[in-house]
């Protein structure tokens, strides 16, 4: 007799992005990775107890023995809503005639935890009338700091900061340290978003999350044929290490080593750039502005490579990102939802293909509106009939209708040494809002100059006598986009 058990952690994302602080976002991550990790570590090791699967809010185990889950059944719950306030925690078993595990079993076992999930659960925390609530988060108050009520969740938070946990942060290194020596001055991660950006490079953050692509059609076929838990664990470690692989070597070459030979600068001694989530296929981070394209496009080919060399998955898997670009003031919570949401846009225009590729879509919040993408589409990407919501952008060569990252960043090198058409092409963007034929003649005029001063190539390399395709979209509003927050507008 062997026995199943399920556990998965709900209210993660409203837990980590309740606050705008990024020091206590920080605080909320580790204190996540953690329950993953080291907080359930103390029950399993009470009993002869296998972990299959321990990441992104989701632990499956599998026992020989009912008793040796009574703890964890009892007290694991207790733990984590103790710990962090406001998340919950679903868990079902099941019991499993003989010694072998089968796909049938692992989806009784999800569809017992949806059941679960989809049950209301008793508030932990209660407040009781005249408690004074956090302004930030109106969640009552548990101690006051000056004259500001602070809540539990983010009292807990704030500790966990002060322990000097650096769990993420280590992944992103891949060694046991929290900071890094560069010409003997000692660089660490911020706490404080006016950390990441400056005033030279980007005083804009990008928010960005990325997912991978089919994980549940491929985790489908695991439950198939057999050594079934085997084959699960070894494919969740495998992603698991393939991901924190991918960060590592991404993080080196778009950020670190920028840093170490001087083209990239720094502000306090502080990296410019946070990891917030890690856990499976599943990442969040913050950086400035002007190394996102690049720590984006490094991180997805890293994963399409390092999935398809390793044994435990067998094949190139594919990723999607979205970027949201916004002021480091801008509430962090929409900031993520956007990320997200992009997310999935990038993934759903995926999708429309054979072959699923790794691509990356963007946006520039540049509106105190909140709305979906598809109301910033309407309302902000679109000049008549033309459209400026061009991506998204696959990381490996043109495919289907898509464009690449890697022509997108052509074209933005070569309007950073050619700024008077930079200049020019922003004035036609904002021509197609007023006059599609006056915008006609403007391009035409561009195209005029730019052959007289013999730069037909820079005509050719932009494709300028074509600005406007076929699907009536165009590039340049992501140029442009891109371009504004970077070094060159400061000098234009």
């Amino acid at each position: 007799m062997k026995y199943l058990y399920g556990a998965s952690i709900q209210g993660i994302q409203k837990f980590i992005f309740g606050t705008g602080k990024l020091k206590e976002i920080v605080g909320a991550s580790e204190i996540v990775d953690s329950i993953c990790h080291e907080q359930y570590k103390k029950y399993v090791d009470k009993g002869k107890i296998e972990t299959i699967v321990r990441a992104a809010g989701n632990i499956r185990l599998l026992a020989d023995d009912n008793k040796d889950l009574d703890n964890i059944v009892k007290d694991f719950p207790k733990d984590i809503v103790t710990m962090a306030s406001g998340i919950q925690m679903s868990q079902a078993m099941i019991e499993i005639e003989g010694d072998t595990v089968t796909g049938d079993h692992f989806y009784e076992l999800d569809k017992r935890l949806k059941t679960q999930r989809n049950k209301v659960q008793r508030p932990f925390e209660i407040t009781a009338l005249g408690i004074d609530r956090s302004r930030r988060t109106g969640n009552s108050g548990v101690k006051r700091d000056s004259s500001v009520v602070i809540d539990n969740a983010s009292e807990q938070k704030q500790q966990e900061v002060k322990s000097g946990s650096s769990r993420l942060v280590k992944k992103i290194l891949g060694k046991d340290d929290t900071f890094v020596e560069i010409n003997g001055n000692t660089i660490k991660f911020p706490y404080y978003m006016d950390d990441i950006v400056n005033d030279i490079e980007s005083n804009w953050l990008a928010v960005i999350h990325a997912d991978g692509n089919n994980l549940g059609k491929i985790i489908q076929t695991l439950f198939e044929g057999d050594n079934i838990v085997e084959r699960y664990k070894s494919f969740s470690s495998a992603l698991k290490d393939v991901t924190e692989q991918s960060l590592q070597k991404a993080f080196s070459e778009t950020i670190l080593e920028p840093i170490i030979n001087g083209t990239k600068k720094i502000n306090n001694g502080m990296f410019p750039f946070r990891p917030i989530i890690i856990g499976g296929d599943d990442i969040t981070v913050i950086c400035r502005a002007d190394l996102a394209l690049d720590f984006v496009s490094e991180y997805l080919r890293n994963f399409e490579k390092y999935t398809q060399e390793n044994e435990s998955i067998h094949h190139k898997l594919t990723a999607c990102a979205g970027i949201a670009f916004v002021k480091p003031k801008y509430p962090f919570h929409y900031a993520i939802d956007l990320a997200e949401e992009l997310c999935r846009h990038a993934k759903k225009k995926s999708k429309e293909l054979d072959e699923v590729p790794s691509s990356i879509a963007f946006h520039k919040v540049l509106s105190s509106f909140i709305g979906d993408y598809k109301d910033i589409t309407e309302r902000e990407l679109t000049a008549g009939s033309v459209g400026f919501d061009y991506g998204p952008y696959v990381i490996s060569g043109a495919a289907g209708n898509f464009s690449s990252i890697d022509d997108l960043l052509q074209k933005i090198n070569i309007l950073k040494l050619n700024k008077s058409t930079l200049a020019d092409l922003r004035t036609w963007l904002g021509e197609l809002h007023k006059s599609h034929d006056n915008a006609a003649l403007l391009i035409d005029r561009i195209n005029q100059l730019l052959n007289e001063s013999g730069k037909q190539d820079v005509i050719d390399d932009l494709n300028l006598t074509i600005p406007i395709e076929s699907n009536n979209k165009t590039i340049f509003y992501d140029v442009m986009t891109i371009l504004s927050m970077m070094e060159v507008e400061n000098e234009s």
